[in-house]
């Protein structure tokens, strides 16, 4: 399956609230659609055809470290967020504990996975 056939067109949100993001033509999708969305749009970003297996594992595994901040604030504190037990965290606001990165780096290899959100 060609995961660019999601992407066309790829619509610009406008914004996230609660568990919808709103499209700038109107429609509604699901957080966990907008995630699994950005997913493939990283994916085709990262990595191609000339990669070995290695090196994808690599250019992800880079990604997710780069575009991510470990929630050390909230641990500390013992007020982690939802979100940064889920990949919501590292795809849709950046910020995750380890929990998060594993799905993250897990839904980017398995996709066919189901969290919770």
């Amino acid at each position: 399956m060609n995961p660019s056939a999601f992407l066309e067109p790829l619509p610009v949100l406008s914004g996230i609230k609660g568990r919808t993001a709103r499209l700038r033509h109107g429609c509604l999708f699901s957080r966990g659609a907008v995630q699994k969305l950005k997913v493939f749009t990283v994916a085709e970003q990262i990595c191609n055809d000339a990669m070995s297996d290695r090196e994808k594992v690599k250019a992800v595994h880079d990604w997710i470290i780069q575009q991510t901040k470990y929630d050390i604030e909230n641990q500390r504190r013992r007020t982690i967020p939802e979100d940064s037990y889920h990949i919501e965290g590292v795809m849709l606001k950046g910020v995750a504990v380890c929990n998060g990165y594993v799905e993250a780096f897990d839904y980017f290899y398995g996709g066919s996975r189901e969290y919770s959100s």
